[in-house]
């Protein structure tokens, strides 16, 4: 049985006869977040032939360099689809409104997906998930982008020791930033949240062997092969022109009045909390375009961008975030640059980007579902980690 690192996030499994049983995370083609995001290594046509080939697809979250519609698209409709048991989550039912086929893994239970192969979802506050994969010689932990608590790590490790004793644990983490800690500019200079260092101190507290990108593990034997870079699949030939296009498009979008409305409203959303932070308002310049919000009017008015901080992002992706419900994935680009103005600290515009998504995933759009949110979040906060694994349940289908 072996694994294989593939995409981006995608973890490959393989039972010992080597037939593809489980894929994760789904983009293996194209770009993600309006062309700002690329693979460094496309799989080749033979490894896209063995991934068409899997029983099973994981997706943790929704995000789009984990959630990779086209990608699905190549995968075919012959994959059986997973996602986490979230509140107002749309990854089972988009799937399934597509035709495919799709399934809802339960919070904190171990499901049999191969005779010798179960898996477990843990679903976070936050919308991610974390992805454990037990084998006969090994457990898989698939944090992706996740970063649980030290407490909750702990309760896992021993969650792990008492379902799985003695097995070799394979971590898959982030190794960084993934979100706009490294985007902020205070008078031309870049000011940083967290650095790349502090992703290896998470996950390096204790004896670590890194694997390089690229790899594939062997779980019985630990033998471990990688591809060397000069061996990457790049696709530079049709990535320029692409990324040419979407930067015309950014020349040529305008906003009207139903564009600010939609605007308006998702910032009126948090209104007055959002007033508290940023009593100056927040600003925002598009191309061509300023705007500027005020928190306590709830009014947006054109011609000036002035306001605590200022958002700096190509107008097209601004306008599809705004149209499309999508106004967090904003802070998950390679392009937003976030001015601070007088004194303001980056982790209020932090927290301004958290409270946009938790209204993209509808769970501050109305009492019922944040009440809904709440409980979801509070019943997830302690990590109980079943050991009936020889009992687990097969994957409903």
């Amino acid at each position: 049985m072996n694994i294989e690192t593939v995409g981006h996030a995608g973890l490959l499994v393989r039972d010992d006869h080597g037939t593809p049983v489980l894929f994760t995370d789904p983009w293996i083609s194209g770009s993600c977040y309006w062309r700002s995001w690329w693979l460094q290594n496309y799989p080749a046509p033979e490894l896209v032939a063995a991934l068409q080939r899997v029983r099973y697809c994981v997706i943790t979250h929704e995000h789009p360099d984990h959630f990779h519609t086209a990608s699905i698209r190549v995968l075919g409709p012959d994959v059986h689809y997973l996602g986490p048991d979230l509140p107002n989550g749309h990854i089972v039912p988009y799937l399934s409104g597509q035709g495919l086929r799709a399934s809802t893994l339960p919070a904190f239970k171990w499901r049999a997906i191969h005779e010798h192969i179960q898996i477990l979802s843990i679903p976070l506050f936050n919308g991610d998930s974390v992805l454990l994969v037990n084998t006969p010689s090994a457990v898989i932990v698939n944090l992706n982008d996740a970063k649980p608590r030290r407490g909750q790590l702990q309760q896992l490790a021993e969650g792990l020791e008492a379902a799985a004793p003695g097995k070799t644990r394979i971590l898959l983490s982030s190794y960084s930033p993934a979100s706009i800690v490294n985007s902020f500019l205070r008078h031309d200079e870049r000011v940083s949240l967290r650095e790349k260092s502090s992703y290896v101190r998470y996950i390096a507290d204790n004896p670590t062997r890194l694997l390089r990108p690229y790899t594939r593990l062997d779980l019985r034997t630990g033998v471990a092969s990688f591809v060397p870079p000069e061996q990457y699949r790049q696709q530079e030939e049709t990535i320029v022109p692409k990324v040419q296009a979407q930067e015309a498009l950014d020349t040529q979008v305008s906003f009207d009045d139903a564009d600010l409305q939609r605007l308006a409203a998702k910032l009126n959303a948090s209104r007055w909390l959002l007033a508290l932070m940023f009593p100056r308002g927040i600003g925002f310049e598009l191309e061509d375009t300023r705007l500027r919000y005020s928190p306590w009017s709830g009014l947006l008015q054109r011609g000036t961008s002035s306001g605590d901080f200022v958002l700096r992002v190509p107008a097209q992706a601004f306008k599809d975030a705004v149209q499309y419900g999508h106004f967090g994935d904003l802070g998950t680009t390679m392009f937003t640059m976030v001015v601070l103005n007088s004194g303001m600290h980056p982790r209020r515009v932090y927290l301004f980007f958290m409270l946009v998504t938790l209204h993209d995933y509808g769970h501050t759009t109305s009492f019922r579902n944040w009440l809904t949110w709440m409980r979801h979040s509070i019943g997830i906060h302690g990590w109980r980690i079943p050991r009936n694994l020889s009992q687990a349940e097969p994957v409903s289908r």
